[in-house]
C-alpha cells in the first residue's frame, strides 16, 4: 500500500495491456495463502495502436480511462496506479557480467548484497535513445563458483552476478506513461510483455531448452525466443486477427463487425475438416437480398492469410543466431490464435511441436476469459507480484457515485517509473 492510505488491505497491483484492438486492466491480490487472485478486469475497445506504437494517444487515454472503470468497480476499489506492458521490435537484451561491491575478508551473502548487486548492475548508460526495462539477476559466482542460482547465506570473498539486461525505446517507453498518467494514474512501471506472457503460458519443462513464444494479437503478432528460460530473440508481423477479419469483409462486402462475427462462429483455416460444403447466408453491403456461401468460400479465404503469416514465423525463425540452437517447441497465444484449426495448420506447416498457450496460475479469472486473448495481461500481473517491490495500486473503496474519472487524477503524485542497453538477436 502507498504510505498513508489505510483504508485498502492487501498487496493489490494493476497491470494494463494496450492491444492494437483493445485495452485490458487487470487488478490482482495476494491472498493469505499467497495464491494470486484477479479481483478485477476490465476490456475496452481501442484502435490507437498502430504496429505495437501509440498512435492516438486521446484514443488509447479513453480506452485506459473505460477498462480501468470497469475493473476498478469489480474489485470495488479506486484504482490508482498501474504498471504498462511494451512489446515490439525494439526490445533489447543484453547478458551483463558485474562484480558486487563488498567488504573485504569472507563472509556470508546477504539479502543487501543480492539487492546491491542488481542496483551496481543498472549503473551504466544506455544506448542512446533507450531506457532500461528490467534488471533480472540469472546466475552468481563465489569466489570461482559458477553457476548459483540463490547464493544468499553462503561464503565468499568475492560475488559476481551474471544479469539480464532488458530494455527498450525511450519514445515509446514515454508515450506509454504519458497516456496512462492522462488517463489519471501513476504509471508504476514498464513491463516487456513476451517475457511476461511467457511466465502465465509456459509449462515448466518449456522453460528448459529453445522455446518460442507466438503471441497473436488483434494488428500485429509478437514472437519472442527463449533459451533456457533467458529471452533471446525477439520480432514482430505487422499481421494478427484484423486482418483475418479484413479480408473476409474485403471478399464478401460485409461490415467489419459482421465479419468478425463470420469469423468466429464459421470460420476455419482447414475448410475441407468441417463441412466445407455447408452453406451460410449473409447480408453484404450494397446487394437488395442475402447471399449465399459455403463453409469452403469462408476458409479458403482464412486459409490463405494463416499460411502467409505461418510462413513469416519460419521466416523470422530461421536466422543465423538460431542455427545452433533451433526452436524445439513454439506456444501460440494471443486471440488471433483461436482461430478454428490455426494450431493443426501450423504443426503441419512447421512440423514442430506447438500447442495453444493459455494463462494459467492465477484464480478468479472469468469463465468468458479463460483463453489466450488475456494471456499478456494475466502474464504481466503475474510477473509483477512476483519480481517487482510490492507496493499498493489500489488507493480506497470504490464510490459508485463518484467513479473513477473524477477521483484519479491528483489521488497520487504522477511519478515516471524506474526505467532507464545491447541487442537480443533480432528475428
Amino acid at each position: 500500500m502507498q504510505k498513508g492510505m489505510t483504508l485498502i488491505q492487501g498487496d493489490y497491483r494493476a497491470v494494463i495491456d494496450i492491444g492494437t484492438t483493445k485495452v485490458c486492466v487487470i487488478l490482482v491480490a495476494r491472498r493469505p495463502d499467497r495464491r494470486l487472485e484477479i479481483t478485477g478486469l476490465g476490456i475496452a475497445q481501442c484502435d490507437g495502436l498502430r504496429k505495437g506504437v501509440i498512435a492516438d494517444t486521446a484514443a488509447v487515454t479513453d480506452a485506459i480511462r473505460r477498462a480501468a472503470e470497469e475493473a476498478s468497480q469489480q474489485a470495488g476499489v479506486v484504482l490508482a496506479a498501474a504498471y504498462v506492458g511494451i512489446a515490439g521490435t525494439h526490445i533489447d537484451s543484453d547478458d551483463r557480467w558485474s562484480a558486487v561491491p563488498r567488504g573485504p575478508g569472507v563472509r556470508a551473502v546477504t539479502q543487501d548484497d543480492l539487492v546491491e548487486a542488481v542496483k551496481h548492475v543498472s549503473k551504466f548508460d544506455p544506448a542512446p535513445g533507450q531506457h532500461v526495462l528490467h534488471v533480472i539477476p540469472r546466475t552468481y559466482t563465489l569466489d570461482g563458483l559458477h553457476g548459483v542460482h540463490n547464493p544468499e547465506g553462503m561464503h565468499t570473498q568475492e560475488l559476481h552476478v551474471q544479469s539480464q539486461v532488458i530494455s527498450g525505446p525511450t519514445e515509446q517507453v514515454e508515450a506509454l506513461e504519458a497516456a496512462v498518467n492522462a488517463a489519471g494514474l501513476r504509471c508504476a512501471g514498464v513491463i516487456v510483455e513476451p517475457m511476461a506472457t511467457a511466465d502465465a503460458v509456459f509449462e515448466p519443462a518449456e522453460k528448459q531448452g529453445v522455446v518460442a513464444l507466438v503471441d497473436i494479437g488483434g494488428g500485429k503478432t509478437d514472437i519472442a525466443v527463449f533459451h533456457d528460460g533467458i529471452m533471446v530473440a525477439t520480432a514482430m508481423l505487422p499481421v494478427g486477427g484484423y486482418q483475418f477479419t479484413n479480408d473476409l469483409s474485403i471478399a464478401f462486402s460485409l461490415p467489419y463487425a459482421d465479419a468478425e462475427k463470420l469469423k468466429v462462429e464459421q470460420g476455419t483455416v482447414i475448410p475441407d475438416f468441417f463441412h466445407a460444403a455447408a452453406e451460410v447466408v449473409i447480408r453484404p453491403t450494397g446487394m437488395q437480398g442475402p447471399l449465399t456461401i459455403t463453409h469452403r468460400d469462408i476458409g479458403q479465404i482464412l486459409k490463405d492469410r494463416a499460411e502467409e503469416l505461418i510462413e513469416l514465423v519460419r521466416m523470422k525463425l530461421d536466422i543465423p543466431a538460431l542455427a545452433e540452437t533451433p526452436v524445439e517447441t513454439i506456444v501460440v497465444t494471443g486471440g488471433g490464435a483461436q482461430l478454428r484449426d490455426f494450431i493443426t495448420l501450423t504443426k503441419h506447416s512447421l512440423q514442430k511441436k506447438i500447442r495453444l498457450g493459455a494463462p494459467k496460475g492465477l484464480d478468479g479469472l472469468p469463465e468468458t476469459h479463460r483463453d489466450p486473448s488475456i494471456a499478456a495481461a494475466a502474464g504481466m500481473a503475474m510477473w509483477a507480484m512476483r519480481n517487482l517491490p510490492a507496493e499498493g495500486h489500489a488507493a480506497r473503496p470504490y464510490e459508485p457515485s463518484a467513479g473513477v474519472i473524477g477521483t484519479l487524477r491528483g489521488l497520487l503524485p504522477h511519478a515516471k517509473s524506474d526505467v532507464a542497453k545491447k541487442t537480443p538477436a533480432k528475428v
